[in-house]
């Protein structure tokens, strides 16, 4: 796992309408975080969605090509793309295996399979992203958190145990995050209060849209203002979420 976060970052393009709200709150920056297998390239090309905002992304740490994980737990070579990288790796192996068994067992099994094989490793991971956002937190503007599928739950995670670090949050096709691997009991946790947008697709093959509507309820219990979109589509990010994210970070 690696010590520090590489990070990419895309500066803004235009310059946002000046308005009072604006200028006391400053300048939206969106720290994105890929999910399972890819890298910060997917989530860098999201940029010319937002081009108002500055755009940050990192890898995750755990590089699945360097330390020869990819075959291990993809079960087939050629799957994941040359740059491959995990927060943390999952309890299921190999995913081929892990595709071929969704049906009504898996889903009901889904929230165990998506626990870390190895619970140092999101912790390490959550340090790591905790360490980058208070880094990025000392400059000026607001400071987003997004991300997409195990990205999402990495986001939702940092948000909750440490609220004070973002401004809100964006969780694309995402699960809840494995808080007891840190926390007791995460009913406990302070309200953060913060706006969040979520967004699932109702056909998503991968993680069950069930999961979206755990996070709903969880979050909003917590004081947090929901926006929750469902999308007809899979385990993806559609144009039509992406108009939906910008509208909503105009509205917070």
């Amino acid at each position: 796992m690696e010590k520090t976060l590489s990070y990419r970052v895309v500066r803004p393009t235009t310059e946002p309408r000046p308005t009072e709200s604006n200028e006391q709150r400053g300048r939206v920056r969106l720290l994105l975080l890929h999910g399972y297998g890819s890298n910060r390239e997917d989530m860098l090309q999201l940029a010319p969605f937002f081009p108002e905002c500055e755009v940050i992304a990192p890898h995750a740490p755990v590089d699945l090509i360097a330390n020869n994980l990819a075959v291990e737990d993809a079960g087939v070579s050629g799957w994941f793309r040359p740059k491959a990288y995990c927060w943390y790796r999952f309890r299921f192996d190999p995913i081929p295996k892990w595709w071929e068994q969704l049906g009504e067992t898996a889903v009901r099994d889904m929230a165990d399979l998506l626990q870390p094989a190895e619970p140092e490793e999101f912790r390490q991971a959550l340090a790591l992203l905790q360490e980058l956002a208070a880094r990025l937190r000392e400059e000026p503007g607001r400071l987003i958190v997004g991300g997409f599928s195990q990205g999402a739950a990495m986001a939702c995670a940092l948000g909750l145990l440490r609220p004070e670090l973002v401004d809100g949050v964006v969780l694309w096709s995402g699960y809840f995050p494995p808080l007891k691997l840190i926390v007791s009991d995460p009913d406990l946790l302070p309200l953060p209060g913060w706006p969040v947008f979520i967004s699932h697709g109702t056909g998503d093959p991968l993680i069950p849209f069930s999961h979206a509507a755990q996070m709903r309820e969880y979050l909003t219990q917590r004081a947090a203002r929901v926006t929750f979109q469902a999308e007809h589509c899979g385990h993806e990010i559609t144009p039509g979420i992406l108009h939906a994210v910008r509208d909503w970070l105009k509205s917070i």
